[in-house]
């Protein structure tokens, strides 16, 4: 196929470019931008040792009989190679690639890596594996499966033939993580987690797999290497097929993941042992003997406090339990050793003094180093204990001794200790619970593999079945143990746990012990103060009683003071006294002097004063603003009034936000409860009134109430939102314009909520620019700290707050949006149009306040479309639409449904569309009569032909560059996907066809401009419009991938316009009778297409129905008089359109241009003469009698596989295309002839009835009318095809793909493995070829008589271009036998052998033993693989596909004049006949292609005599052409009768 050819030119260029991996992998699920990222990780530091080499390569040939010794690629060319591009894949390839350690770098470079990767496409994602073989410090701890397996009929294809490579692929990689002993003694970790990593591939066509491991070391390598040495399945002796290889493969993963598991249960026993024998210390220490608080505290005592109450023998204490104990009869501390069992000792007597502990055994650190110094800090005496009796001698502190044992043992280290052993164990979890999930995948992947198409149609069930029952079962025993490992990992957990617990609850039980025991000291001490206390109540007493002595004194001071004040008035020198210290009679008041004490006395008074205020002033206010900050309720002043605070303003710093948070929460508190609460009852009466009259939906169809913005901007007035915030009181001060522009929709939320968020508006929202565009939100905004505050601030507004956001609807904010469950569409008026299993489509309109969809300003156009899509099982096909849609709309087009954004909710895909108001072209038919005045039939025309500009610009999507473009194939083009704009006019013919769902069959693809290839992957479109190429009637069909081009749709519109003609000529009932007349003819003539969704199309799966074209013709005779319009569209329909060959189909919009051609020169000619009645059929459109004659047949165009000689092209079911073509009168600018002929001009082909075409011009000036005749020439009768111009000159035709001969085969395989572009025409015919004939079986038998070797040489040229598109056809083994051996037969995957074998051929057998040669060939080959059925089943376990033989021969077996029956030859044809009919089996069952060589006379009448065999009866399976004839006709041998009528011998 042209696509596989392509491919191989691509796989050729990546090759070249490797350093680009993942971009050069052809195919893959990976999106481009994730392989982009995939490829810049590649040159992370660390991933590539800059020395270290450690990449070997083991390879299993085809034919080998023992592995290569293996080779160590240090270099890059030593990999380059390695991978010859002339060689096919080894059978098994093995790539070990190794690092220094399971942390260290990968021992290769980046460039042999991804030349390795790109020469065996491995897929993108194994990267994300590879990334974990690099320097670290910590090993790996997690664990990856990923996989792209090509097993169902639809997979894109990758098959490169010269490689072997199908691309029928199983394509996985995983790691693994498990526990290894290391080799080193002086490791600190004696049990590291390593991983592992492998990629595998395997074609189940072809059986070639590819292993790649990627360890730390050989230890895997080493076994899978002694694997294939001793396991039966990895020998190298083992036989060659695909089942074969997938068991090997099974085996392959056996050694993985049994090596994953196998070290697990030693290493748990290492952890298990060393935890175990700590754990049983701290269970039994005789802890509560030595924590007595009462002994701890009475110990404290001893050291210097008065406890002397508690001493002697008799005194008792609460216990820890509680309970009454003697203190005499405390226990002493007997600590067990490790090695001795632990029992806890409570002798009766008294305690043992111990010698004291050295102060280097406990650390001062510890708890009783603590207890020391505090028992030392009460008093420093260690003699004697004071108290009454002085005859009590110091005991020494055996008890906390005891305790520092005690904490010795079972220290923090061990708590650590425990720490270090449970991460251990949790890591050993974690890694043995992921690699169990990996091989769960991996179980899970080999379950779907078996199940696939691919596997259960490639692959012999039998043969396999019981090794993958082996696999599970060993599989199944692998996770088991895991599972057993991990039950074991956990107890080990639950029991590090438990010792973690017993440890620190010793620490706490004897830090609470030892809390108590100060406890005890405590209340001592508090009995002591107690004492004290008394003792200053009385000094205050006293000191009360001498306060009256100081009253006292300060009233006599205040007796004093005046006098003292008059005193010292009189001694300032105010008053003038007599010299003899009297005052005399002339005493004097000295004014001077009085001023003077007056002007520094009374300011320094006044700011004596002035200064006292404004300190008291200033420390009040510092008071008040320093209370609030601080959350202090009230604050009360110097006359002991609480005053209320000041509403509180967010600070500017982000380090006092959570001081913000809580002061405003109290502050908004305070400030409501004096509300009013008027202006918020008024408002939710308000939204009460208004949310009854709109009534939006969400996706799902569930209504919801909403408030529209105009409604709210109409209530919220200047002087109701000042209401509201003089509600409170204290007066709110925020700007009201502020609100009535930016936050409305958050006030009214607010408001509606509770009094108490509105005073949250300036600092939550205004302050941090939250306004209405930021919302609605489900979480808190990213501006608001994560405290919990905020979020419950959210939690109390955001359930009202959907009633006043509904959706707005803005093409930028509709790109796929992924809306809230709760968010309200302001829609109404919901009318479903269309229901189907996949969507549902439903018309709505828009409240003006929200419909933004066609600019800033609210649009008039309130009706719009939702294409809804159930669930996510229908995601695939949104996407898909969403895909194109978007495309389409980067230069939207007058004639394609608009597309206005797309939206997700509730699981639920939505399309946002241009409202048709015309319904759709199905429906037009059924709702209007045809048009009864030639006027509306051509108004109707040429508003439906408008349908070609869209189809266009879905052609032709996007032009990148000059060489690029994007191309989109729509693959459904069908009357209801065509929707009706009505036009200005009242006239339903008036309209704008617009084309609609691009969702399930719509493909777009980048290709060059240039290009003849094809451009993208059949999809199964729609059935009954659909093309040739795309037909899938039958099970054959429908495995595989089909490639197809933009010309499918051009088929498509042209069965549309066929359909639509019918309506026009006699309405609804005329197209029931075309249907009708389309079903019946598949029924009877074509009976593979019973019980198809085909039934019924316009073609028979290879070219149009022949009676298409006589229906045309009938419609062209019922034309309304004057009618020249629809007559047109049928031939553009005919000659353009419904072709067999997509390449001779015109583009749309060249067809466009035509038929404006056609319409511009109808209004500046005359009419069209009307058709006389009692013309004939063929004849009703002629010109008058008076014309000259013409011929028609060069407007015909056909498919470029017609034959070179003068018969009758026809179908392969036998059918012949009609007889004749109408011809249609011709008008100046009418040159639809030349326009419909297939670019570049080609030959044109004979047809049953030939005509030839002459013009002359008119004797009037006035009349340009071109007239025509039809001459009819014999059917058998040679014909020439007149030159494409009416010239003088001719052109040289290029040859059609029916000419293709051996050279162009050979030239089209060369340049396809060379990389170099290819003939598109042979391309092409190759195409066809693999798509009609693909499946059979091909078998070639060489004539290797004395009389063959004088064209020894052409017979290797001609097996070389029949074997390679043979190997095509049957990708499985091409067949080769020689007549001197007809009984060994060679059978390979590969050509090049077979060629090989041909080209050694010495050509020393008889001609005249052909008879018993081809008969044992015949009895011994092909009729024992023949099926033979019972009850319709075949019981034949050895039967075959279909074949075809090629049989290469001169025919040189003996006399031609004396033989009747091909010198005995046709006895074995005859007998293979009758094999045939007595197996009811087909006709094409076997077929018999004798390929003819040299030119001798014998040798030509017997072939002749021998092609005419079995033709009598119906069952001619032998045809005859010459080596030098067309390939096609060759190939197609007798399959078709047309082609075994042509003579090519």
């Amino acid at each position: 196929m042209a696509e596989n050819d392509n491919i191989a030119a691509q796989f050729a260029a990546c090759r070249q470019r490797s350093q680009e991996y993942p971009l050069t992998v052809l195919r893959t699920e990976v999106f481009s931008h994730t392989q982009k990222s995939l490829q810049s990780r590649l040159d992370q530091e660390g991933l590539f040792h800059s020395s270290h080499r450690s990449l070997y390569v083991r390879d299993l040939q085809v034919t080998a009989t023992a592995f290569d010794r293996g080779r160590v690629l240090e270099r890059i060319e030593d990999i380059e190679a390695l991978l010859d591009p002339d060689e096919q894949d080894p059978w098994w390839r093995f790539i070990f690639l190794h690092s220094k350690t399971s942390r260290d770098s990968l021992g290769c470079s980046k460039e042999q890596l991804t030349l390795l990767l790109t020469y065996h496409q491995v897929m993108p994602s194994f990267l994300d594996l590879v990334f974990t073989f690099r320097a670290r410090s910590e090993p790996l701890n997690y664990t990856l499966f990923r996989h792209e397996n090509y097993l169902d009929e639809n997979v894109p294809t990758l098959r490169l033939p010269h490689l072997g490579r199908s691309g029928m692929q199983i394509q996985h990689a995983f790691n693994l993580l498990t526990v290894e002993r290391t080799d080193l003694a002086s490791e600190k970790n004696q049990w590291p987690i390593r991983h592992a990593t492998l990629y595998h591939s395997l074609d189940l066509e072809t059986g070639r797999a590819v292993y790649m491991l990627l360890k730390g070391n050989a230890e895997l390598a080493r076994r899978i290497k002694e694997a294939t040495e001793k396991n039966r399945h990895l020998r190298p002796d083992s036989s060659r097929t695909s089942e074969q290889s997938f068991i090997a493969s099974l085996q392959i993963h056996l050694i993985m993941l049994e090596w994953s598991v196998e070290s697990w249960g030693e290493y748990i026993d290492t952890i298990d042992d060393a935890v175990r024998a700590r754990s049983v210390d701290a269970k039994l220490a005789p802890v509560a003997s030595v924590t007595s608080p009462v002994d701890l505290a009475e110990s404290f005592h001893r050291r210097g406090s008065s406890f002397s109450r508690w001493g002697g023998s008799s005194r008792t204490a609460l216990s820890r339990q509680g309970t009454t104990q003697t203190i005499a009869s405390r226990p002493t501390l007997s600590l067990p050793s490790q090695q001795d069992s632990i029992s806890e000792v409570a002798p009766s007597g008294p305690p043992t003094p111990r010698s004291p502990v050295s102060p280097t055994r406990v650390s001062s650190r510890t708890l009783s180093g603590f207890l020391r110094r505090a028992s030392r800090s009460l008093d420093s005496r260690s003699t004697f204990v004071q108290g009454r009796d002085d005859r009590v001698e110091e005991k020494p502190d055996v008890l906390i001794d005891q305790l520092a044992e005690l904490e010795e043992r079972f220290s923090f280290n061990e708590i650590q200790r425990l720490s270090l052993t449970g991460d251990k164990v949790d890591r050993s979890i974690l890694a043995l619970e992921q690699s169990r999930d990996v091989i769960a995948q991996v179980q899970e992947q080999y379950k779907t593999v078996v199940s696939s198409h691919a596997f259960t149609t490639l692959l012999d069930q039998g043969k396999v079945k019981t090794d993958i029952t082996i696999f599970f079962r060993r599989l199944g025993g692998v996770l088991r143990d895991m599972d057993m490992h991990r039950r074991r990992l956990l107890d080990l957990s639950h029991a590090v746990d438990n010792d973690k617990q017993m440890f620190e609850s010793l620490s706490q039980h004897t830090s609470i012990q030892t809390s108590k025991a100060f406890q005890l000291v405590a209340q001592t001490s508090s009995d002591e103060m107690m004492k004290w206390t008394l003792k200053m109540h009385e000094i205050a007493v006293k000191t009360k009683q001498e306060t009256l002595s100081m009253h006292v004194i300060t009233i006599f001071t205040m007796i004093f003071l005046p006098g003292t004040f008059i005193a010292t008035f009189f001694s300032s020198g105010v008053l003038r006294w007599d010299e003899d210290g009297t005052l005399g009679s002339d005493w004097m008041v000295r004014g001077e002097g009085i001023r003077l004490f007056l002007s520094i006395c009374l300011p320094m008074t006044v700011v004596t004063l002035a200064g006292w205020a404004f300190m008291y002033g200033v420390a009040r206010r510092w008071a008040r603003r320093h209370g609030q900050e601080l959350g202090l309720p009230r604050y009360a002043d110097e006359k002991g009034l609480l005053a209320p605070p000041q509403e509180l303003q967010p600070s500017p710093t982000s380090s006092h936000l959570s001081l913000v948070a809580s002061t405003s929460r109290r502050g908004s508190a305070m400030a409501t409860r004096g509300a009013n609460p008027e202006p918020f009852s008024k408002f939710a009466e308000f939204v009460a009134k208004i949310k009854a009259e709109h009534v939006g939906h969400d996706l799902a169809g569930n209504s919801e109430n909403y408030v529209p913005l105009t409604a709210l901007r109409d209530y919220w007035t200047s002087s109701r939102i000042s209401k509201v915030l003089r509600a409170f009181s204290d007066r709110l001060d925020i700007h009201i314009p502020t609100i009535q522009s930016h936050y409305l929709r958050i006030f009214s939320t607010l408001v509606y909520t509770h009094p108490d968020t509105v005073p949250s508006l300036q600092h939550l929202f205004i302050s941090r620019n939250l306004h209405d565009g930021r919302f609605p939100s489900r979480r808190p905004p990213a501006a608001w700290p994560d405290e919990k505050f905020f979020s419950d601030f959210h939690k109390q507004i955001a359930p009202n707050q959907w009633q006043f956001f509904p959706l707005l609807f803005t093409p930028d904010q509709l790109q796929d949006h992924h809306i809230d469950d709760e968010c309200i569409l302001p829609i109404d008026s919901i009318i479903e149009i269309e229901s189907g299993s996949a969507a549902v489509i439903e018309h709505f309109d828009i409240h003006p306040d929200y419909n933004l969809l066609e600019g800033q300003k609210p649009s008039l156009k309130h009706t719009f479309v939702f294409k809804k899509y159930h669930n996510k099982s229908y995601e695939e096909y949104y996407e898909n639409e969403l895909r194109a849609l978007r495309r389409l709309n980067t230069h939207p087009s007058p004639n394609i449904v608009k597309f206005y954004g797309s939206i997700r909710q509730h699981g639920q895909y939505a399309l946002i569309l241009e409202f048709a108001d015309g319904g759709d072209l199905g429906k037009l038919f059924g709702a209007h009569p045809p048009p009864s005045t030639v006027e509306d039939v051509v108004l109707f025309w040429k508003s439906l032909f408008q349908v070609f500009t869209g189809l266009d610009r879905i052609h032709q999507l996007m032009q990148w560059n000059a060489d690029e473009v994007i191309k989109g194939i729509h693959e459904d083009v069908r009357p209801e996907n065509i929707l009706i704009m009505k036009g200005a006019s009242d006239s339903p013919y008036d309209f704008t066809p617009k084309i609609a769902d691009f969702a399930l069959y719509s493909r777009v693809r980048t290709a060059r401009s240039k290009s003849s290839g094809s451009m993208g992957l059949d999809h199964y479109g729609g059935q009954r419009f659909s093309s040739p190429e795309c037909c899938h009637h039958i099970a054959q069909r429908q495995k595989g991938v089909n490639v197809i081009t933009t010309s499918a749709d051009i088929f498509s519109i042209g069965a549309v316009l066929s359909h639509t003609a019918a309506w026009v000529i006699g309405g609804r009932k005329e197209q029931t009778n075309y249907f009708q007349s389309r079903k019946s003819y598949h029924e009877k003539n074509l009976p593979r297409f019973k019980g198809s969704a085909y039934v019924g199309c316009f073609h028979n799966g290879i070219e149009p129905l022949p009676l298409i074209a006589q229906h045309h013709r009938v419609f062209v005779q019922r034309c309304k008089p004057l009618d020249d319009v629809t007559p047109k569209v049928l031939t553009l329909v005919d000659n353009c359109m419904l072709l067999d060959a997509p390449r001779a189909r015109l583009r749309a919009k060249v067809i466009l241009e035509k038929f404006e051609q056609f319409m511009d020169s109808r209004y500046i000619t005359a009419p069209p003469t009307p058709p006389s009645p009692s013309l004939s059929p063929s004849l009703s459109r002629d010109a008058p009698p008076t014309a000259s004659a013409s011929d028609v047949s060069d407007t015909a165009v056909q498919s470029p596989f017609w034959s070179e000689t003068g018969h009758t092209p026809s179908t392969l079911d036998g059918l012949s295309p009609p007889l004749m073509t109408p011809a249609e009168p011709v008008t100046p600018g009418d040159d639809l002839g030349h326009a419909c002929r297939a670019p570049p001009p080609a030959p044109t082909p004979p047809h049953a009835s030939h005509v030839t075409k002459t013009a002359e011009p008119s004797h009037s000036s006035q009349d340009t009318t071109s007239q025509t005749t039809l001459q009819h020439t014999p059917p058998g009768s040679s014909h020439q095809p007149p030159p494409a111009e009416s010239n003088d000159h001719t052109s040289t035709p290029r040859p059609g793909p029916s000419d293709i001969r051996v050279p162009q085969i050979n030239e089209y395989h060369s340049a396809l493995h060379q990389g170099r572009s290819v003939n598109p025409d042979t391309a092409q015919l190759v195409e066809y070829l693999e798509h009609n004939l693909s499946g059979r079986d091909q078998f070639f038998f060489i004539d290797d008589s004395r009389s063959m070797r004088a064209d020894k040489e052409t017979i290797d040229v001609g097996f070389h271009a029949l074997a390679c598109i043979a190997k095509k056809l049957d990708p499985n083994q091409v067949e080769l036998a020689f007549a001197s051996r007809p009984s060994k037969v060679y059978r390979e995957r590969r050509t090049k052998r077979l060629r090989d074998l041909v080209k050694r051929c010495q050509y020393k057998g008889e001609g005249h033993l052909m008879e018993d040669r081809l008969g044992e060939l015949v009895n011994k080959e092909i009729i024992p693989k023949l099926p033979y059925k019972m009850l319709g089943v075949n019981v034949n376990l050895w039967a075959r596909k279909k074949v075809s033989v090629y049989v290469f021969t001169d025919g040189d077996w003996g006399d031609a004049r004396e033989s009747r029956d091909a010198c005995g030859v046709e006895r074995p044809v005859r007998g293979l006949i009758e094999e045939l009919k007595k197996r009811r089996l087909d006709r094409t069952q076997v077929s018999l292609h004798f390929v003819r060589f040299g030119d001798k006379e014998n040798g030509r009448l017997h072939l002749e005599r021998l092609d005419e065999c079995g033709q009598a009866d119906g069952w001619d399976i032998v045809d005859v052409k010459h080596i030098r004839t067309g390939v096609k006709g060759m190939i197609l041998g007798p399959l078709t009768r047309s082609n075994d009528d042509i003579l090519g011998g």
